[in-house]
């Protein structure tokens, strides 16, 4: 197993990539113009605003990430995968969320205020943080995991790049409210040969 496939199996918690779903909406991989695995953290910066990269982890962890949030306290996170060229290179996940603590922010300066952030930002392609869980069951299916307060789909399928078919893989993670509202959601992406 190569290790963009090792790192997508740890981050979305995959037990087993066979009881995943065909491949997931392009549209749901794009957050306010930002493709996940076609643009980077610095093209972010250049549409959100500088901010310093906050970097985690070692090696196979290793993680990079941009902090925006909005003045009604929703927060947006991008992230690209050390493995995936770091800071530089393409993005390998993102997160929105109704506040830092729901989005599990780790930004030791805090998040860079935003007015492009706000809680109607299209999640997912179509919907928005407060969309019901039954909408969104709707869409994306039915989940590989529910439990814990977090809802887990996974989507795999084959990509041709040139001539060369890859795996994609990807993963949407939600959290929602007593109300069963969304108040997080956080979408992966990985591209392996």
């Amino acid at each position: 197993m190569n290790i963009f496939l090792t790192v997508a199996v740890f981050f979305a918690g995959l037990s087993e990539l066979a009881t995943a779903a065909p491949a997931l909406d392009p549209a749901a991989t794009i957050l306010l113009g930002m493709q996940l695995e076609k643009h980077t953290l610095s093209d972010v910066k250049a549409r959100m605003g500088e901010q310093a990269v906050v970097q985690r982890g070692e090696t196979a962890g290793l993680e990079f990430s941009l902090c925006y949030s909005g003045a009604d306290g929703t927060v947006v996170q991008f992230l690209s995968n050390g493995e995936m060229g770091g800071s530089e290179h393409s993005l390998s996940s993102f997160i929105v969320a109704q506040s830092e603590k729901a989005a599990a922010v780790r930004a030791p300066n805090g998040c860079r205020k935003s007015e492009l952030i706000h809680s109607a930002i299209p999640v997912l392609g179509k919907f928005s943080l407060g969309t019901k869980k039954a909408d969104l069951l709707s869409f994306l299916g039915k989940p590989e995991r529910d439990s814990s307060g977090e809802t887990v789909f996974s989507f795999s399928s084959m990509v041709k790049k040139g001539v060369v078919e890859m795996d994609l893989l990807q993963t949407v993670k939600l959290k929602f409210d007593q109300k069963l509202r969304l108040i997080r959601a956080q979408v992966f992406s990985v591209t392996s040969y």
